[in-house]
């Protein structure tokens, strides 16, 4: 079956689906962010319909199989990254119910150093890259890297300190360690490993 690559057009794509392999990009950092599955698809479905942060439906393309979505890319410039860490936090207040914000407000020091705040103009940054697990083990993931990779000259993104499979892909590609996002709460070490590849191999 051919892949291609699709932006996300909910009259087209599965929101719930899109929604959902987003989630499963990273169920630890997403759970710690957004609450547990259900909750946090429901709050990333609300977020795609909003303009202005990380999730927004513009920054969503879907891989998709004989028309079926078999991963989702989310994804913009590091000049864009900047204009959503200004604009964003009103969507997520529009997002979130009061309840949420309340239950949220404990956490924000942490999550604030667990994910890359800044990120240069000119490199594109993966902000959730999932393969929906009917495909894994195909290669699918690497295709769709690989053709990321051919459209952009600067790529980096967070990847989880506990996710040494994804780490291990990523090595394998010529992404390497350009920064760390690592905090401990609740007596538990969390956080991202910033990782950058360019057409060049440096950093």
């Amino acid at each position: 079956m051919a892949l291609t690559l699709e932006r996300y057009n909910p009259r087209r794509h599965d929101e719930h689906a899109v929604a959902t392999l987003i989630f499963l990009a990273d169920t630890e950092i997403m759970s710690f962010m957004f609450g547990e599955k259900g909750k946090a698809v429901g709050l990333v479905k609300k977020l795609m319909q909003l303009p202005n942060n990380h999730f927004s439906a513009n920054h969503i393309t879907c891989a998709c199989l004989a028309g079926e979505v078999a991963g989702v890319i989310v994804g913009f410039d590091g000049k864009r990254k900047q204009q959503i860490n200004k604009k964003g936090p009103l969507d997520y207040i529009k997002a979130f119910s009061l309840v949420k914000l309340l239950q949220t407000v404990p956490r924000l020091p942490a999550m604030s150093k667990i994910i890359t705040k800044d990120v240069p103009a000119g490199n594109y940054y993966i902000n959730s890259f999932s393969v929906d697990e009917n495909y894994r083990g195909e290669g699918l993931g690497s295709q769709i890297l690989q053709v990321i990779l051919a459209k952009h000259p600067t790529v980096c993104l967070d990847v989880n300190i506990n996710n040494h499979r994804a780490m291990k892909l990523y090595k394998n590609f010529g992404f390497k360690v350009a920064g760390e996002n690592i905090t401990t709460y609740g007596g538990k070490q969390i956080g991202t490993y910033l990782v950058r590849t360019t057409t060049t191999g440096r950093l």
